[in-house]
Parts: C-alpha cells; sequence; structure tokens
C-alpha cells in the first residue's frame, strides 16, 4: 500500500518537466520545418519579386537597393507599410525558385524564437524564475502559438503574408524585450545600447503591418510610463525608442497610398471601428478560447504557480484588475485597423497575430492571477516545491485525445498534425513536382504565351487556389512579368 501511495505522489522535477516540454516543442516543429521544403510562391510573391529584380536592372544596382526603391513606390501608391514592403521584395526566389523555401524557414523560426525569448525574458527577468522553470513555460507557450496558429498556411507557408504579419508580430516581441533590458539594466553603457537596439527593432515594427503598428504604440506607451513610474529617470532611455516608434508609425499610417488603397473599400469611422473591436473581439474568443488551448495551459498552470509561488514578489489585485483591462483594451485593438479601413475583419493572416496576442495575454494574465492565489498561504511560499505529480499526466492525456478525435478538421487545426499528414500522404511531394513541371515549362518553352495543365493536387497548407483560366488576372500577370512572358494561364 506505502509504495502505491508513493508511486501515486511521486513529482517530476523541474528539469525533467522542462526537458519533456522542450522535446514536445521540437516534435511539433519537425513536420512543420519540413513541409516548408515543398513550399511555392504565389501572387503577391511574384509581384513583389519582379518589381526588386526590374529596379535592380534599371538603376544597375543591388537587389536590396532594388527591394528598397519597390518599397517606396509601393508607399506612394499602394501601402505604407515601408519594413514590410522591403522583405516582401527580397523574397528568396530572386535569387533561384529552389530557394524559396528559406524564406519560409526564417518566418516560422522568428515566431519560435521570439515568442520563446519573449516568455523566458518575463519568467528570468520580471519574475525571478528559475532556469528549468523558465524554459518549460517558454516551450508551453510556444507550443500553443504554434500548434494552434489560426491558419498556418498565410501564417507560415506564404511568403508574402508571413514576412508581413508574422515576421512583423516576432520583431515587436523582440522590441519589448529590448525595452525591458533598457529598463532592468544597472550600467548607464547598457542601458544605452538597449536603448538604441528597441529603437532599430521599433522602428522596423512600425513598417511591418497595421495591427502590429497600432498595438506597439499602446504597449510603447505603457511601457515608458510604467518605467517612469518605477524606475524614475532610466526610462528616459526609453525616449529614442518611443520617437521612432511614432514617427515609424506616422510613415506607416499617413503614406500617401493609403488613401488611395482604402477608396477600394469602406470602413468605419475612428469611433465606431474602435466600440466596434470589443464586440469583434468578444465574437472570436469562440475562436480562441477552446478545449483544445485550455488543456495545454493545464500544463502550463502548475508551472506558472511555481514560478509565482517562489518568486518573492508581492502580487496586488489592484495591479491585476488594471492588467486585465489593459489586456482586453490591446486585444480589442487588434480588431480596429480592418474595420476602420474595410469594415470588416475576415483575413486570416491578419486574425494570424490577433490570435497570438490574445494567447500570450492570456498566459500573462493567468500567470499574475496564480500569483495573487500563492499569497493566500504566504509563509509557506519559500518552502513549496509544487512539482507535477507524473498521474496527472494520465487524464490531461485521455482528455487531449478526445478532443482531437471529436475535431472535424484536425489538419487544419493543428498545423505540425496537418503538416505531417500532407508530408506522410505523399501530397505535399506530388504538388512541388507538379509546380517542378511548370517552372521547366517556362524556362524551356519558346513560346511566350504559356498554358498550364491544372493541378491535379493542392495541399490546404501549401496554396489555396490556382491562377485563373483568364491571363488578365492580377496573380496571372505577376507571375508573367517575373518570368518575362506575354501571359500565362491554366487551361479549362
Amino acid at each position: 500500500m506505502k509504495k502505491t501511495i508513493k508511486l501515486l505522489t511521486y513529482t517530476i522535477s523541474e528539469k525533467v518537466t522542462a526537458l519533456v516540454c522542450l522535446a514536445g516543442l521540437i516534435l511539433t516543429m519537425i513536420p512543420i520545418y519540413r513541409l516548408s521544403r515543398f513550399s511555392i510562391p504565389y501572387y503577391d510573391d511574384y509581384g513583389a519579386a519582379a518589381g526588386t529584380i526590374a529596379w535592380s536592372i534599371q538603376f544597375d544596382t543591388s537587389y536590396l537597393t532594388g527591394a528598397i526603391v519597390h518599397a517606396r513606390q509601393m508607399w506612394w501608391a499602394w501601402e505604407g507599410t515601408y519594413f514590410a514592403r522591403v522583405l516582401m521584395a527580397l523574397d528568396p526566389i530572386i535569387w533561384g525558385e529552389k530557394y524559396h523555401f528559406i524564406g519560409i524557414v526564417i518566418i516560422i523560426t522568428s515566431l519560435l524564437v521570439s515568442v520563446f525569448t519573449f516568455i523566458y525574458m518575463i519568467c528570468r527577468k520580471l519574475l525571478r524564475a528559475a532556469k528549468w522553470d523558465s524554459v518549460a513555460a517558454s516551450s508551453i507557450v510556444c507550443e500553443i502559438t504554434i500548434l494552434f496558429i489560426y491558419t498556418a498556411q498565410q501564417g507560415f507557408y506564404w511568403y508574402n503574408s508571413g514576412v508581413k504579419y508574422i515576421v512583423g508580430f516576432s520583431l515587436w516581441l523582440f522590441s519589448i524585450c529590448t525595452y525591458v533590458m533598457t529598463l532592468i539594466s544597472k550600467k548607464t553603457y547598457q542601458n544605452i545600447i538597449w536603448g538604441i537596439l528597441s529603437a532599430a527593432l521599433i522602428f522596423c515594427v512600425a513598417g511591418s503591418n497595421f495591427v502590429t503598428v497600432l498595438q506597439s504604440l499602446i504597449v510603447s506607451v505603457s511601457l515608458f510610463a510604467a518605467g517612469a513610474l518605477i524606475y524614475k529617470k532610466r526610462a528616459l532611455f526609453l525616449l529614442p525608442a518611443l520617437c521612432a516608434n511614432f514617427y515609424g508609425a506616422k510613415l506607416c499610417l499617413l503614406a500617401p497610398g493609403n488613401a488611395k488603397r482604402s477608396s477600394a473599400y469602406e470602413g468605419m469611422g475612428a469611433m465606431e471601428a474602435i466600440l466596434a473591436s470589443f464586440k469583434t473581439g468578444y465574437e472570436f474568443l469562440d475562436k480562441f478560447l477552446d478545449w483544445r488551448t485550455l488543456l495545454l495551459f493545464l500544463i502550463a498552470l502548475p508551472i506558472s504557480y511555481r514560478i509565482v509561488r517562489k518568486s518573492g514578489i508581492t502580487f496586488k489585485i489592484s495591479y491585476f484588475i488594471m492588467l486585465a483591462l489593459w489586456s482586453v483594451c490591446l486585444y480589442a485593438s487588434g480588431f480596429t485597423p480592418n474595420l476602420y479601413s474595410s469594415g470588416e475583419v475576415v483575413l486570416s493572416r491578419v486574425i494570424n497575430v490577433i490570435k497570438l496576442v490574445f494567447q500570450i495575454l492570456l498566459w500573462i494574465n493567468m500567470t499574475y492571477f496564480l500569483g495573487l492565489i500563492s499569497q493566500i498561504k504566504p509563509g509557506k511560499r519559500k518552502k513549496w516545491k509544487g512539482y507535477v505529480i507524473w498521474p496527472a499526466v494520465i487524464p490531461w492525456l485521455i482528455l487531449w485525445i478526445f478532443f482531437f478525435k471529436i475535431q472535424p478538421n484536425p489538419i487544419g487545426t493543428y498545423s505540425a498534425f496537418g503538416a505531417d499528414f500532407y508530408l506522410k500522404s505523399g501530397q505535399a511531394q506530388q504538388f512541388y513536382s507538379e509546380y517542378t513541371e511548370r517552372v521547366n515549362q517556362l524556362y524551356y518553352s519558346s513560346s511566350s504565351d504559356i498554358v498550364f495543365k491544372p493541378y491535379t493536387n493542392m495541399p490546404w497548407f501549401l496554396g489555396w487556389t490556382d491562377i485563373s483560366t483568364n491571363p488578365d488576372e492580377e496573380s496571372n500577370r505577376f507571375m508573367a512579368d517575373f518570368y518575362h512572358k506575354t501571359s500565362i494561364r491554366v487551361s479549362e
């Protein structure tokens, strides 16, 4: 009997817990990275790359200069996202089709590293957590954000969308980390270095996408105000970053091209869009806060509880209320730009970054709330170990399998499962083989009017539609311009 009780109460150390969480994250990433090998350029990928090549040839200069000229042209003619436009124009396809996947790998890696770094920074620098607890928490939040990304197709495998939204979001997380390091560093030269780095990062973020631009302004002002209150004069080192953020946002939001672009849509007034953002945010909760996500948060719960229990920090309910209200406003602000410009939020690439912000805010609020609970018996905080009891894993696995089985579309819902499915079924390989046939036709056909056979198979993660049978469609024209053909279309 004693052996049975001992077995059932056996606990897993923080190091083993962290290594298990890290192993789970690595297993999740393997099929996602492997599928990137079969990604192909599409639509705006060709348009931006063609512009880069054309400008670099015209001015007899590098592709980087060509990309900057292309971005400047788009700033005047279409959209003010200056930094994202440079990245779009530097699609590795400009060096050859076989290099396109490198851009996809960069997109995936940017999200993985930025989320891990951001959560690790909060745990180690702000909550004073142990190394292995910080690794475990960072791994779990990474797992949540990557496995349950709203759509892996436009988040990871479409270069044009990924560099604009996912890379922009990732740089924003890095910039927040530099903000915090600027405030907590105690040596002047460190404050200066971190302050300069934060200014450079936030200027790039301000030219990424409208959602991240608005949210970065909210966070920058909030961190500066909190820094001035807590760290006094040290907050002055954040002034360059704050100025860079506002100046970059001005360049992005007040670009001449935005007015031309908005004329094609009918949006809301500013105040109406702000108020509607809260309503829209509430309507999206059923898409963001489901049982699958909560089950993964169950793993993070005991780890976060152990972190706050041993942190020695005093958690206040008034601060928690302010944090929760601020989080609601920040989350809702993600919907405002699209409601203002077009009156609706339907683009998956936009919803991707809104969901990422929601997931991270959920973890932050959950952790702070656990800090309040941990103070119920403050005298035992330092003595408490709180390791995970291993039998608790069994009901969690049963629940996870149950929700996986009842999921109507596990391929589209779980990014790693979908990637693994397309690889094991051979659909990704077949699709890429047909794409390679098209590329050979483009290079070796003597005709300037190209007609492709339709794809017999198109994995959802790697593409959602083929080019048109009409050669005058925009996607067809972009591709024709890139390959210097008169026309390109798909046969009936």
